[in-house]
């Protein structure tokens, strides 16, 4: 094989490793985790010690920290 013919080889074997390699991270992903919806992300943040605007702007007006 000449210079020239091995480089598209090469380059060939590379693109067709990382399209493989695509379609067997799609196929055995076992780090997916579905969608949340809104109320999941809400409850989630409230764990978290996140307040929503209205809890804030009560307490900024009582005066409560």
């Amino acid at each position: 094989m000449n210079n020239k013919m091995m480089k598209y080889f090469v380059f060939l074997v590379f693109g067709m490793s990382f399209v493989v390699y695509g379609i067997m991270d799609l196929a055995f992903s076992k780090y997916h985790t579905p969608p949340m919806t809104d109320e999941e992300i809400i409850s989630k943040a409230k764990e978290l010690g996140m307040i929503e605007i209205k809890e804030a702007w009560i307490l900024e007006m009582t005066g409560e920290k």
